[in-house]
């Protein structure tokens, strides 16, 4: 049994790194062998959905369900399925049956959450306090749980249990972390740097990388850019790829500069458009440009004005305590360790406020700022701001974007929705929370004051 449980992680591992076919190939030989079990179905079923093969992946696990219909993870893997086959109604069943099956099913809550509030006095919450409390637990998982109860109980307007719920999920998180994974931090010597420093470096490239940057903080936007840019068929968004951090990786922009670097340069601009091209696809028409979100290309982007200036680069902001608060309620799967604390988040902000900014005044690339709140409030302005920044010729210009909904269920800590119309719902959200905000609002202050004694030159300053 115990070699069978270690075959079976293996799989799983397998399986969150990507690799579909071996997961497939290894499944289905054991499976051949009579080596059947619910939870090796279930890997077979996640690996033909993972190779794009949807209906036989369905077939799968409802013919897995057929033999094991007590097993709570198959009803939530069909569930999964389903919802992104666009079958919402019948992902919600399965969400339900998961949960009937197993209580202690935390994905299966969490799924429930995705499509309708759930009680705060409720089963749900009974099996989320239990898991929560148990320190049998990791700290990751009871904070999974606590992340759970903290939306259920803001949504039934109890939000001074609802935030404690959060305040104890990132503490949990916040212990697990070094203290220098706490921080938002900018290289040294960034916000003081001359806008001399970014200009490009001549003879690396002529060749125009097909990027377009979307940069800023989680949650300041920056996936509804894409959703509106996405919408044009010149435009392929790619979702957080990094490919800026990935080119900048243990390099030593300053050094790129100096005469017996250039090669290096060259190096990495072919590293940048290599790697473009290489998820555009060779089918893609030679007028397609791909979108990059991630918020690990902010604190690089000065790479781009030395080596591909052409590149147009979108900066998303948001207001201080609507993004904060935001953070605060965002259970990230990695990084962003700086969430867990309220005045992590505000130095965070204040940083990233600084950092934009500065790239907007320094940067030699195209730069384009937009404001969630704008966005929120007039989406098909932004829209067509955005596609006239791109050069987008007005009959290429898609039809208008989805305006604010009338109706739907929104919450902060949610990823926006590509396919859902653009809402104003969150804007003022905040202020139900303004006096435990207090503390970060501070600490951005506090960072913001200390930021511009560092970096205003001495002839400059008021003392």
């Amino acid at each position: 049994m115990a070699a069978r449980n270690k075959r079976l992680n293996r799989l799983k591992q397998a399986l969150r790194d990507g690799h579909f076919a071996d997961v497939l190939t290894q499944t289905r030989a054991r499976l051949s062998r009579g080596e059947e079990s619910a939870a090796l179905l279930g890997l077979h079923g996640r690996a033909l959905e993972g190779l794009q093969r949807p209906d036989e992946a369905e077939a799968c696990l409802r013919d897995a369900l057929a033999r094991y219909p007590e097993d709570g993870h198959l009803h939530l893997y069909l569930g999964n399925l389903l919802e992104r086959r666009e079958q919402p109604e019948q992902a919600l069943r399965c969400f339900q049956a998961a949960t009937r099956c197993d209580p202690g099913l935390i994905s299966a809550w969490r799924a429930q959450l995705r499509h309708h509030p759930l009680p705060a006095d409720s089963q749900a919450t009974v099996s989320l306090l239990a898991h929560a409390l148990d320190n049998n637990l990791s700290p990751l998982a009871q904070a999974r749980a606590l992340f759970l109860l903290g939306q259920i109980h803001i949504e039934a307007d109890r939000d001074a249990t609802g935030f404690e719920f959060y305040r104890q999920a990132n503490r949990r998180l916040a212990g697990t972390l070094q203290s220098d994974a706490k921080e938002y931090r900018l290289p040294p010597g960034l916000l003081s740097s001359p806008r001399e420093r970014w200009a490009p470096i001549p003879g690396v490239t002529s060749t125009p990388c097909p990027l377009v940057v979307v940069a800023g903080l989680p949650r300041s936007g920056k996936s509804l850019v894409e959703a509106l840019l996405s919408r044009h068929p010149g435009l392929h968004g790619g979702g957080e790829l990094a490919l800026v951090r990935k080119a900048a990786a243990g390099l030593d922009l300053h050094g790129l500069r100096q005469p017996g670097q250039r090669e290096s340069a060259r190096q990495v601009s072919r590293q940048l458009l290599r790697a473009s091209h290489d998820i555009l696809g060779r089918q893609a028409d030679a007028s397609t440009r791909l979108v990059d979100t991630s918020p690990a290309n902010l604190p690089r982007l000065g790479l781009l004005g030395m080596l591909q200036p052409e590149v147009p680069i979108i900066l998303c902001r948001r207001e201080a305590a609507e993004l904060g608060i935001a953070l605060y309620f965002k259970h990230f799967r990695t990084g962003h360790g700086y969430s867990y604390n309220l005045a992590g988040i505000g130095r965070a902000l204040a940083r990233a406020e600084s950092l934009i900014d500065y790239w907007a005044a320094h940067l030699p690339n195209p730069v384009h700022i937009v404001d969630y709140e704008t966005l929120a409030r007039d989406p098909l302005g932004t829209a067509n701001a955005l596609y006239r920044f791109l050069g987008l010729a007005p009959d290429e210009i898609p039809a208008s974007p989805p305006l604010q909904a009338a109706t739907g269920r929104l919450f902060p800590s949610r990823s926006d929705d590509p396919r859902a119309p653009i809402s104003d719902a969150l804007l003022g959200f905040a202020q139900r929370f303004s006096s435990q905000l207090r503390p970060m609002l501070a600490a951005r202050d506090s960072e913001q004051r200390k930021l511009l004694a560092q970096n205003t030159p001495a002839e400059g300053r008021s003392d």
